[in-house]
């Protein structure tokens, strides 16, 4: 059986020339009578040197029995006729094409429509569909998330009342630390009541709700707020933190109440001394 092939040219609305077609535009070259002992899908084109940039193959498409299909396309404007092409495969297998002529329009001409085998008519319907689905699933997202926003300062605003006061936070912070000092409980006691007064100085100075009794995600949320928004406070609060570690330890370990006592009002002085630091870079702020 003789081998041969041929191109098969897209059928072009309102067209004025045979076998016309764009630069990049797909059209099929269709073999058969192919010896099917070589292997066709590996095939590659081979032109003379005047065919050259006349024909490109992008892509193999099917194969059966002695029947090969192929993708091809042109990247040279004019009317050209193809006189010596081959299309070849890497075990020896070859046809020649057949000589044909296509013209390719300049690129600066208006382009007609092209209806292709290859393509697939975009359905405009369904492209607005998704993006009025996309659209919606936007404006659901951000509404979600006005409505969290909202209700995260709602829970902050009612936190915060519990500890309204005419007074600054500082102000409040120093009463409460005077009032420590007189001490009056045991030492373990005393530490719950520091935290608290820290922890309502941290909430009205920096608008977070904060649960003093949960020592691990206390301190935790701290130093989150500290090194994502405010990363001038995180090393002296990482040194505070470290100290107080180490003193509440102690003063949990130890039976010796003088001791307790001691390690209590040095605590005390760190945490001032903690507070007022950072009121006092707040304050130059």
């Amino acid at each position: 059986m003789t081998s041969e092939c041929q191109f098969e040219f897209p059928q072009i609305k309102e067209k004025k020339i045979p076998n016309e077609v764009h630069v990049g535009d797909l059209f099929l070259l269709k073999c058969s009578g192919l010896d099917p002992e070589k292997d066709w899908s590996q095939a590659s084109l081979k032109l003379g040197a005047q065919d050259d940039f006349k024909l490109s193959l992008e892509k193999n498409l099917i194969f059966e029995g002695d029947q090969a299909d192929y993708l091809v396309t042109t990247y040279k404007v004019g009317e050209n006729k193809l006189e010596q092409a081959l299309l070849e495969t890497p075990d020896g297998g070859q046809v020649l094409l057949p000589e044909s002529t296509f013209v390719v329009p300049s690129l600066v001409e208006k382009k007609d429509k092209i209806m292709s085998f290859q393509y697939v008519a975009s359905d405009y319907g369904a492209w607005v569909w998704m993006a009025l689905i996309a659209l919606g699933f936007l404006v659901l997202c951000v509404f979600g998330f006005l409505i969290k926003l909202g209700s995260s300062r709602s829970k902050l605003r009612k936190y915060l009342l519990d500890f309204d006061s005419p007074k600054t936070p500082f102000q409040s912070y120093l009463f409460e630390h005077r009032r420590l000092m007189k001490g009056g409980q045991k030492p373990e006691v005393e530490i719950q009541n520091l935290l608290r007064a820290q922890k309502i100085y941290f909430s009205r100075e920096f608008n977070m709700i904060l649960d003093e009794t949960q020592q691990v995600k206390y301190f935790k949320a701290l130093k989150k707020t500290f090194q994502n928004k405010h990363p001038q406070f995180l090393k002296i609060f990482n040194n505070y933190m470290k100290e107080y570690q180490v003193v509440s330890e102690m003063i949990g370990q130890s039976k010796d109440m003088a001791f307790k006592q001691e390690e209590y009002k040095g605590l005390l002085q760190l945490s001032l001394d903690l507070v007022t630091q950072m009121q006092s870079l707040r304050d130059k702020k």
